[in-house]
């Protein structure tokens, strides 16, 4: 049983309690030794606020819930978190896709976030391995979780930085 289910249950036998005290409710009986004389019109509150402190304590036990609920429900967010500029490559499918953009297709409509991750992950190292760093970035990016996400994008840095360190000539500095 999940825990929205419990406290389903809970406010639904909380509201049945209640209905069956509402429908079952008898006002107060006024004394009859006839030494205080009260008028219709006090008995009539009396039996309404009777009527309706019976309602607001039904109704109380579900507030609680729902307020608990709603202040809990905001505690894992930050909305003090700086956001950063994000940048995206605009990217269209190409006539007659290659293997890794086929693999991206394939991995982006996986319907589970933790499935979807790892197969995007497998999509950008093997694109890097191809030396295809724009279809790596677009994998790595869609990654859904962001540490992994992160961890993906640096390793595409690296091998960008490691190719282009065996790209550049070797000078040596000369004294002479």
């Amino acid at each position: 049983m999940s825990t929205e289910l419990v406290i389903q249950l809970i406010i639904l036998a909380t509201a049945l309690v209640g209905l069956y005290k509402a429908a079952t409710f008898k006002p107060a009986e006024s004394s009859s030794d006839g030494k205080t004389e009260t008028s219709p019109v006090s008995e009539a509150v009396a039996g309404l606020l009777d009527f309706v402190g019976m309602f607001a304590f039904m109704l109380a036990m579900p507030a609680f819930i729902w307020a608990f609920t709603a202040i809990t429900s905001n505690i894992g967010s930050s909305s003090t978190r700086n956001e950063v500029v994000q940048y995206t490559i605009p990217y269209e499918i190409s006539k007659e896709p290659s293997q890794t953009e086929l693999m991206l297709i394939a991995a982006s409509q996986i319907p589970y976030d933790p499935s979807r991750g790892s197969a995007l992950e497998k999509v950008s190292n093997f694109a890097i391995q191809k030396g295809d760093y724009k279809m790596a970035v677009l994998a790595a990016s869609s990654i859904p979780y962001e540490p992994s996400r992160g961890t993906q994008l640096e390793k595409v840095i690296e091998s960008i930085e490691k190719q282009a360190g065996e790209k550049l000539p070797n000078k040596k500095i000369s004294n002479d």
